[in-house]
């Protein structure tokens, strides 16, 4: 066991105590399964936001160039000229 000290607002620590009592009951390590829970469940959604990003930048952009209307051959033409404009300004500064 690993042991964290903290510090906190004092009506949340409050709120924090009630609930704990409320959820694992009135006893000596009510704190602890009430924090070790709360930690458990914060790490998991951080590890699914990761896995949601992984999944890959097609997966985040899908959709957002449907309204394009113009080829993807074109497209990637006007985005090169564009980094070379970018990339000639950079080296200009």
């Amino acid at each position: 066991m690993v042991s964290f000290k903290i510090q906190i607002d004092e009506k949340l620590a409050k709120c924090f105590r009630e609930t704990a009592v409320k959820m694992f009951g009135y006893s000596k390590e009510t704190i602890n399964k009430a924090a070790e829970a709360c930690i458990r469940n914060w790490v998991d959604g951080i590890e699914e936001i990761e896995k949601q990003r992984i999944k890959g930048p097609i997966t985040a952009i899908d959709g957002l160039l449907a309204d394009i209307n113009i080829g993807s051959v074109e497209l990637q033409h006007k985005m090169k000229d564009m980094w070379t404009e970018m990339a000639k300004k950079n080296e200009s500064h």
